[in-house]
């Protein structure tokens, strides 16, 4: 998080909605009347069944972080096991692995070593292989 801040660089990603939330929320805090946290044990306070008195806290930066990292992981089975079927259905078909072959060449010979997500989005065989093989081999059990 520290070096996002110290290039000031902007990414379109989980970790970008974590830090924009925490900076609302510091600039919500910084805005805010100050709450009387001692409310709660204050006898003589009004007693409400709601629980309006507690502060709203946000996630510190270590918090965001290991949300971030938990999403990440929790992420890496299904990602793992997609991959990993496709891979397996373009070995057991080498005609249609061929067909994904030539597309991917053709995407990098118009738009470099590292293409866009925009142009990996209009690769039309690619969506069609990862489609299959999510239909065969679902990642959630049926």
């Amino acid at each position: 998080m520290n070096q996002r801040e110290n290039e000031q660089s902007r990414h379109e990603d989980f970790l970008q909605y974590m830090i924009d939330a925490q900076k609302a929320q510091l600039a919500s805090e910084a805005n805010a009347p100050p709450e009387r946290e001692d409310k709660l044990f204050d006898l003589d306070s009004e007693v409400t069944p709601d629980t309006s008195f507690l502060p709203n806290k946000g996630l510190t930066e270590d918090e965001a972080l290991a949300q971030c990292v938990s999403f990440f992981v929790a992420g890496l089975d299904g990602t793992t096991g997609t991959i990993a079927n496709a891979l397996y259905l373009l070995a057991v078909h080498p005609d249609k692995q061929a067909i994904l072959r030539e597309e991917v060449d053709e995407c990098f010979a118009t738009h470099g070593d590292f293409p866009s997500l925009d142009a990996i989005a209009k690769m039309k065989y690619l969506h069609c292989v990862i489609s299959e093989s999510l239909r065969l081999y679902p990642p959630a059990s049926r």
